[in-house]
């Protein structure tokens, strides 16, 4: 799931320029229910 939101348009257009492996951080986060503070 994160190599396809790596590979979707929309990423480049978002200010900061997420890597695959932040995008997989952030996915694994919301399944599990984290949130930061």
């Amino acid at each position: 799931m994160a190599e396809i939101a790596f590979e979707d348009q929309c990423t480049v257009s978002n200010a900061s320029y997420p890597l695959a492996e932040d995008l997989e951080a952030i996915l694994w986060e919301a399944y599990r229910g984290r949130r930061e503070t």
